[in-house]
């Protein structure tokens, strides 16, 4: 844990952290979360948040302040197994809250937006929700949110985040962070793993790479920005006289607010040191296009983890949860599948009985232990639930049966039996 962190979040002439219900001890997590500031938001309800929740065409891009034409998503809708949205308000030391968005169920995913806010990611949270229990929290400071005056730095952020996940007592959790999140994401893996199976870094800022630099974001136009952080601009330009005066206010907010947090650097030199010691898996994706840092600043991140992976994606800037947002999503969902390689089906085998059947996978191979013989269908697809592969199908004996995982498909979800039954994920 970086001890140099906790110091900061709690600092000698900062009250300690009060109990949440107002006396005695802390409560249990369970507790705990009955007596946050906690809204469900039902299909058809009432939106009580206006401006963190309200649907738009005008979302902030990229984190510094530029809007585009992409859907922010109601929460309402942002799952196909989970039709609600908790929305929660969490109390932390020092006068600090964080504003919570928790939707889907499945392993746990800790999305993390950039500078934009959480709007910038909201489709990807939609997307993600199918099968996984999303968490969205709202940095302080933006959308609205209250940012204590001594919450200042990314690691500040990184460890209130961790306490979160100690708090809703969650573990094998995945972090995946965008932009500024990224650096977020990488810090909260330097300073602890318990919790964290893996982290992903989309487009990350954060390290100190030699020979490269990152766009100096707070001295050039918005124009200049804008053009830098997409493959196609024109794809996602806006008509000003569209922007509201609430939103152009909000947009200069979260700007400030990204100032404060990243001191005009947007790197911490020692970064890239201390990921040298870090295990965790983790992921790096980057856009080709990538204006703002080059693809080879995302190899050199992946290249700084122990175990980090780096995939490009083609026609896509800084934002490929808005350009590419299919090939992202399957990225994510393969690297969630290696991560939790196998699936232990119980006594369901497909076609009846009562014998175990057992589906573990790595990379480019797929093992299925059955307890009887069974009639098998094997499949990879995509997030989206297109079909990228035929892997096997017929009648299989009872035993252990090894298959290749063809090549190209390796983001796949592999799927037993029909879709959505035995997700290896």
């Amino acid at each position: 844990m970086n001890t140099k962190s906790q110091g900061k979040l709690n600092p000698e002439n900062m009250m300690q952290e009060q109990p949440l219900s107002g006396k005695g001890p802390e409560k249990s997590t369970s507790q705990a979360m009955s007596i946050t500031q906690q809204t469900t938001y039902k299909k058809g309800s009432i939106m009580k948040n206006p401006i963190t929740l309200k649907t738009s065409r005008l979302s902030i891009l990229f984190g510094l302040g530029l809007f585009a034409q992409t859907a922010m998503v109601r929460p309402t809708e942002a799952a196909t197994n989970a039709d609600t949205t908790i929305h929660s308000v969490i109390p932390f030391a020092g006068g600090l809250t964080v504003t919570l968005d928790r939707v889907g169920k499945g392993r746990p995913v800790l999305v993390l937006h950039g500078g934009g806010g959480p709007g910038t990611v909201a489709g990807f949270v939609k997307g993600l929700s199918a099968n996984a229990d999303v968490l969205a929290p709202t940095i302080p400071g933006f959308s609205g949110t209250v940012r204590p005056q001594w919450f200042t730095d990314v690691d500040d952020i990184a460890l209130t985040f961790l306490q979160l996940l100690d708090k809703l007592d969650l573990k094998d959790v995945v972090v995946v962070g965008f932009s500024v999140g990224g650096w977020i994401a990488a810090e909260m893996a330097v300073m602890d793993s318990h919790r964290i199976a893996g982290v992903v870094l989309v487009d990350g800022l954060g390290i100190q790479v030699e020979g490269e630099t990152i766009l100096d974001v707070f001295r050039i136009t918005q124009a200049e920005l804008f053009k830098a952080s997409f493959y196609n601009p024109a794809a996602f330009a806006v008509d000003p006289s569209k922007v509201t005066p609430e939103q152009t206010a909000e947009r200069a907010a979260n700007f400030a607010t990204l100032a404060v947090y990243c001191k005009d650097r947007m790197q911490d030199p020692k970064l890239r040191l201390r990921l040298a010691g870090v295990k965790t898996p983790a992921l790096v994706v980057w856009g080709e296009a990538d204006g703002v840092a080059s693809p080879n600043f995302g190899r050199a991140y992946a290249q700084s983890f122990q175990n980090g992976r780096f995939e490009l994606i083609t026609e896509s800037g800084h934002n490929p949860q808005l350009e590419q947002p299919a090939k992202l999503m399957g990225l994510v969902q393969g690297f969630r599948s290696s991560l939790f390689n196998s699936t232990r089906l119980g006594n369901s085998p497909l076609n009846g009985g009562t014998s175990e059947t057992i589906l573990h996978r790595t990379a480019g191979q797929a093992t299925l232990s059955l307890g009887s013989e069974q009639n098998v269908s094997l499949t990879l697809v995509s997030a989206s639930g297109r079909v990228l592969a035929e892997v096997f199908h017929g009648v299989l004996p009872a035993g252990m049966h090894r298959f290749a995982i063809p090549a190209g498909s390796e983001s796949g979800l592999l799927v037993l039996g029909k879709v959505g039954r035995g997700i290896a994920h």
